[in-house]
């Protein structure tokens, strides 16, 4: 496969050699060339606005679901059922090893072969798998060297 120039990274220009005259090219090329930029010119916009409409729809997002959150709370309910969809809260968990060397001397260096390799995946099965036995065992304020564990609520939506 042959190796051509393109644009460098983020926007950059690269070098091409020397220029040729544009004027030199024909006026369908010209013509061509020149309609494909102005369409790169209107997608680069339209996607800057879709960022900006994004960011605003994502405040407004979090902003109503900090009512339906209120409203629930403050009547004790775990579930509602809209017309349409249905909120209900769900527990969920984020594990985050924020200490690799500190984790693999806590697990021992046989249970860390064993996971292969440990991305945010494995780590979260793991530290799941451990807290049971250890809550099986009565202890239920489990806690395990070079990793942060966090338990919140979050709310979930469902059509109907």
């Amino acid at each position: 496969m042959e190796n051509l120039p393109g644009p460098g990274p983020m926007g950059s220009e690269m070098d091409f050699g020397q220029n040729k005259d544009q004027t030199a090219l024909d006026s369908t090329t010209i013509s061509d060339v020149t309609v494909k930029i102005k369409r790169l010119a209107e997608i680069a916009k339209e996607k800057a606005d879709l960022a900006a409409k994004t960011k605003s729809l994502n405040g407004e997002k979090a902003a109503v679901e900090k009512q339906i959150v209120a409203a629930l709370e403050a009547n004790d309910l775990r579930t509602f059922d809209g017309e349409t969809h249905k909120v209900f809260f769900k527990n969920q968990t984020s594990v985050k090893i924020i200490d690799t060397a500190a984790f693999k001397e806590a697990i021992g260096q046989e249970k860390w072969e064993s996971l292969a390799k440990v991305d945010s995946r494995t780590a979260q099965t793991f530290f799941k798998e451990e807290k049971e036995i250890a809550e099986e065992e009565g202890n239920y304020n489990f806690q395990l060297a070079g990793v942060e564990y966090k338990e919140f609520t979050q709310l979930g939506m469902r059509k109907k």
